[in-house]
């Protein structure tokens, strides 16, 4: 009997570890999809576009001027069409 309740208490321990990090990836795979900002948030993943097509990406690169010109973002993603 004793061997009983031992395993059964290993087994209650090992499943509430186990639906202690199911629930974690969970929530880190939920919040890994925003980006905070301020008091608001903006997905990272593209929506995809509706029955009419619209929404889609823009066509183009970005106009930039001012101190925006030669920064990081202009390196990395404004030339890639």
């Amino acid at each position: 009997k004793k061997n009983y309740i031992k395993d059964m208490n290993d087994f209650l321990i090992m499943k509430k570890q186990i639906t202690f990090f199911f629930f974690m990836l969970i929530s880190i795979y939920l919040t890994g999809q925003t980006t905070q900002i301020g008091s608001g948030s903006y997905t990272n993943s593209f929506p995809g576009t509706d029955s009419a097509g619209r929404n889609g990406y823009p066509s183009g690169a970005p106009q930039l001027s001012g101190n925006a010109l030669g920064n990081l973002y202009q390196q990395t993603i404004g030339g890639l069409n």
